[in-house]
């Protein structure tokens, strides 16, 4: 058995004290017509108080203020939980807004919680954030503690709800769902919570720059007015806006970079924070590698990963990878010498100062290597070698050449592999630079947060914006545009949920009930106070 209402069982206190003082025993009135006619011994000593059991009309009385105030406490029957509900949370850029100092995902949980408890009853839930995937079970009057103690982010879940909610949908599970998207999935198993309290934010959306000026597209939900400064190094320019609301506006200020970051920020403070600074980074064009012969798996695979890290575009350059003869003179590219069919120990590996050898662990290579019978040729320099063999050399000019003369399985296994020949392509493109970019919030792996440097404490950094050190270079990443939506209330019926655990049977109406039938039995055998007899007393007068 539990209790919604506990606080109600205080009542208990006095309740017992009052019952108490009723089955001491004391001294029992009796009705006489004349005092002195009541001939009685004279008292010696005032009888000592007892144990007495109260007339059957008491007892019904202090039973049914025993049921009432039980009933009060509103006391459930547990059924046998199996689970099978799911709650999930949203804390994405529009619900990650603060109203009172609280994020709406905390406030819009903490609203819901105790009507699911009433509805539901206790219970296990599986407590789902749609931001990192992340499942936790817990108890359905616990899960607004660990809501609370989630971090507020900048990424767009729009996407991410629905296909979350429908995932659970189809395993026939009860879905509660706390969000202010629209996810247009009708189900009698699901059910969303949306925040009432309307947000209230003005913030970026979008920004880029061209030699010598910068726009920036600025959207509002209110009237406000705020000043734009955009910085890139110590050149700042700024300017005074006035946001009309539900229109987006283009500011274009005139700034020349002079770095590689360029940042824009409003000043002031709204409900959302996330969208009040923007950056943009210049961006590199990587090269793009064009396979034109059979290569080794591992050597295949490097090259995949290498283009999955680099971005490119129209204007990338592009570099060929072939075998002698393959290659022309004029065109980029890694010329893939023949090498000996057994792979054997040759040594330490010699190697000069070049971008391409920078960094390379080369132990795995000595060990054990095969390379090729006949080096370059003029008009290359080498940067590594194994005794007397050249095994990698390089061609300067217009058109960057690396020749590669060795195989080895086991250096292909090592960190040094990937290092090489991520030296090797990077050299190759040169060092062309595009113009400013930006991509919209999300997760990147192994990265470094450049800007800003200092986040507020209740925001997830791998979800914030700023600019970040990846293994591609610098990238900035915004939150884009974010719409907030409220007013929407419940959506779904909590009654019509199908729970695979039997239901809570609520026993407050049953103890209300009995508590009525004991006063009613009280009041029926509660002891009437006797009269005096009246003919007595006349015969007495």
């Amino acid at each position: 058995m539990a209790f919604l209402a506990p606080i109600w069982l205080l009542a208990l206190l006095p309740w017992v004290g009052f019952a108490v003082w009723t089955w001491m025993g004391r001294r029992r009135r009796r009705w006489v017509p004349f005092l002195p006619l009541w001939d009685a011994p004279e008292e010696v000593r005032r009888p000592k108080r007892g144990v007495e059991p109260p007339p059957l009309g008491l007892l019904l009385a202090l039973l049914a203020m025993l049921l009432g105030i039980v009933a009060m406490a509103r006391p459930i029957r547990r059924g046998q939980d199996r689970g099978g509900v799911t709650i999930i949370v949203d804390r994405g850029a529009s619900m990650s807004g603060v109203l009172n100092g609280r994020a709406r995902f905390v406030e819009l949980a903490e609203r819901a919680a105790p009507e699911l408890l009433e509805r539901l009853g206790p219970g296990s839930v599986e407590l789902l954030d749609v931001v990192d995937g992340e499942t936790i079970k817990t108890d359905r009057s616990d899960w607004p503690t660990r809501v609370a103690g989630w971090k507020r982010t900048a990424i767009d879940t729009s996407q991410a709800v629905a296909a979350t909610v429908q995932k659970h949908l189809e395993q026939r599970e009860a879905v509660i769902v706390l969000s202010d998207r629209d996810l247009a999935i009708s189900n009698d198993q699901l059910v969303q919570f949306k925040p009432q309290a309307a947000a209230h934010n003005g913030g970026i959306i979008a920004l880029a720059a061209r030699p010598g000026q910068v726009m920036v597209t600025l959207r509002a939900m209110d009237a406000m007015t705020r000043t734009l400064s955009v910085r890139s190094g110590s050149r700042v320019v700024e300017k005074r806006v006035d946001l009309k609301p539900g229109a987006d506006q283009n500011v274009f200020l005139d700034l020349d970079a002079a770095e590689d970051v360029i940042e824009a920020a409003l000043d002031g403070h709204d409900d959302f924070d996330g969208d009040d600074r923007a950056w943009l980074v210049r961006q590199r064009n990587w090269p793009i590698v064009e396979v034109r012969t059979a290569l080794p798996d591992e050597l295949r695979r490097m090259i995949e990963v290498y283009g999955k890290h680099r971005s490119t575009d129209a204007s990338s350059p592009r570099l060929a990878v072939g075998r002698t003869g393959e290659i022309k003179a004029d065109e980029i590219g890694v010329e893939l010498a023949p090498t000996d069919a057994v792979e054997a120990p040759r040594g330490l590996v010699g190697t000069a100062a070049h971008p391409v050898t920078n960094g390379v662990d080369w132990s795995a290579l000595s060990r054990v290597a095969a390379v090729a019978a006949r080096g370059p040729g003029e008009g290359w320099t080498k940067v590594a070698w194994l005794g007397d063999q050249t095994i990698v050399a390089v061609r300067e000019g217009d058109a960057r050449q690396v020749w590669v003369g060795f195989d080895s399985r086991e250096f292909a296994r090592t960190p040094g592999f990937v290092v090489f020949w991520t030296n090797v392509f990077d050299w190759l493109g040169g060092n062309t630079v595009g113009g400013f970019g930006a991509a919209q919030i999300q997760r990147i792996k192994d990265a470094r947060r450049l800007a800003p440097a200092k986040l507020s404490d209740d925001v997830e950094g791998a979800f914030w914006p700023g600019v970040f050190e990846t293994a591609g270079g610098k990238v900035a990443l915004n939150a884009g545009a974010v719409t907030f939506k409220s007013g929407g209330g419940t959506t779904g019926d909590l009654s019509r949920l199908h729970l695979t655990s039997a239901s809570p049977m609520p026993l407050e109406r049953w103890l209300a009930l009995a508590a009525l039938l004991c006063l009613l039995g009280s009041a029926g055998v509660w002891e009437k106070r006797k009269r005096p007899n009246r003919a007595l007393l006349d015969s007495v007068r």
